[in-house]
């Protein structure tokens, strides 16, 4: 199951523009042989086969979502994900592109399929999520490594009414789904994102011109008159005039240097002339 065979759910069409975006990485409408709105219907056809064929999922199997407790059966949750793709996207392709065919391929490294299971295979729904895969990146050889990590906030709900169990199938039928409806889950197209970008780049070639000579699009250094000490601050129009006697704090000081430095000179002149007389 690590590396299914995918040639039954696609027709030729379909997989020749896969492969052209895994090769470039992007959709480059130039190198694709079929336009993008013919290629998105083929798309949304290929994502109901993989869940009703590839995973053998039971489309009336209720989900629940998590978040608000919403339900919805698989059936209607591949129809949503089918809408967001072509209603969303109907020209151009979004700029996930590149994700979206690489897990379409299976090729993204994940938990989509069973490791060393069958997806026949019966899960106890109740006993909650006890661990759940992490990934992690070696910052040296770039190489991804996954492992199991025990879920610390576990705890089993309370008894549900009904069986629990069920297969593997419809788990990993909606981790899919839940994996491409947030791809597509996206407002910008490959297009938007080109335009964009061109933008930038002639907004980047264009920085050679001459400057300006608007000295309005230049800074000016002014002097800022209510500095002085006879001018009032605009943040107080009221306040009366400063007296001559009181002056700005460092005026001051620097005042009171001058006199402590004018009065030591003054006694050393008198202790020198004292000496002289004593001799």
């Amino acid at each position: 199951m690590l590396s299914p065979d995918l040639s039954s759910y696609m027709d030729s069409v379909l997989r020749e523009s896969i492969d052209q975006i895994q090769l470039d990485r992007d959709y480059i409408s130039a190198n694709q042989k079929t336009q993008w709105k013919d290629i998105v219907k083929k798309m949304a056809l290929y994502i109901r086969s993989i869940v009703s064929e590839l995973y053998k999922a039971d489309m009336n199997f209720v989900v629940t979502n998590p978040l608000d407790q919403s339900r919805e059966t698989i059936d209607v949750m591949v129809g949503r994900v089918q809408a967001n793709l072509c209603s969303r996207f109907p020209q151009s392709p979004p700029f996930t592109i590149h994700h979206l065919v690489n897990t379409l391929k299976f090729s993204t490294p994940g938990d989509l399929l069973p490791p060393n299971l069958s997806l026949e295979d019966l899960v106890d729904l109740s006993k909650g999520l006890t661990s759940y895969k992490v990934r992690s990146i070696n910052l040296i050889t770039k190489e991804d490594s996954f492992g199991h990590a025990e879920n610390v906030f576990h705890s089993v709900p309370r008894s549900l009414n009904g069986n629990t169990s069920t297969r593997l199938a419809n788990v990993y039928a909606v981790r899919f789904l839940r994996v491409i409806d947030r791809i597509v889950s996206v407002q910008s197209n490959v297009d938007e994102v080109n335009s964009d970008l061109k933008k930038c780049r002639s907004q980047a070639n264009c920085s050679d011109d001459k400057p300006s000579s608007d000295v309005t699009d230049s800074i000016r250094m002014t002097q800022i008159s209510w500095i002085a000490e006879d001018v009032n601050s605009p943040k107080r129009p009221n306040a009366e005039p400063a007296d001559t006697d009181r002056v700005i704090k460092r005026s001051k000081s620097i005042t009171k240097l001058k006199h402590k430095s004018t009065s030591d000179d003054k006694a050393e002149s008198l202790e020198s002339l004292g000496d002289k007389g004593g001799v």
